[in-house]
């Protein structure tokens, strides 16, 4: 890759470094990659409670370099493991303030993610229609922009719209028209 060059980070993990901000962050605090790879780690084998210590570790260290970007990630990553330990005032409240920045910042990538899982915690409320416009706006960002999510992103929205679709057709009908 033009412009990049490899160098080790936080726990000897190689990683390659962009020139810049992303260089410059990682030679100020070389272990923030390493605590954000643990928390993703943590995340995938189940462990919510010290996902959510890293990455709120990550959130008080981006808030503190003032990087707005990272900051905002940090907080939708704290919604969405709210959102899998059923902390629904929790996910909702980071997940709204994520997007909020992600709109800000226009990251459409990350604000996509945002309102799919308020979209999540819509139908945990038992709100099919919000479930319905929240996905059918997050789903439109993510064709108008190419991205993709990941496999357990992808599995949770569509098993959330099955059911929110199943439990209220018609109002799920009406709110993906509007989403």
């Amino acid at each position: 890759m033009a412009g990049c060059r490899f160098r080790t980070i936080g726990n000897g993990a190689c990683g390659t470094a962009l020139p810049g901000r992303l260089s410059r962050l990682q030679a100020i605090h070389p272990h923030r990659s390493g605590q954000r790879n643990s928390s993703r780690i943590a995340r995938y084998r189940g462990d919510l409670l010290t996902a959510s210590e890293l990455t709120g570790v990550c959130l008080r260290q981006f808030r503190e370099m003032g990087e707005r970007r990272a900051e905002a990630v940090s907080l939708g990553e704290l919604g969405q493991l709210a959102l899998l330990r059923g902390d629904l005032d929790e996910a909702t409240s980071r997940l709204l303030e994520a997007g909020t920045r992600h709109l800000e910042l226009r990251d459409e990538l990350n604000l996509s993610r945002c309102v799919e899982g308020m979209a999540i915690a819509a139908l945990a409320m038992h709100q099919a229609q919000v479930t319905a416009r929240l996905a059918g706006a997050a789903t439109a960002w993510r064709e108008r922009t190419g991205s993709t999510r990941t496999h357990p992103e992808r599995d949770a929205l569509e098993s959330a719209i099955r059911e929110a679709r199943a439990s209220a057709p018609d109002a799920f009908d009406a709110g993906w028209r509007a989403g």
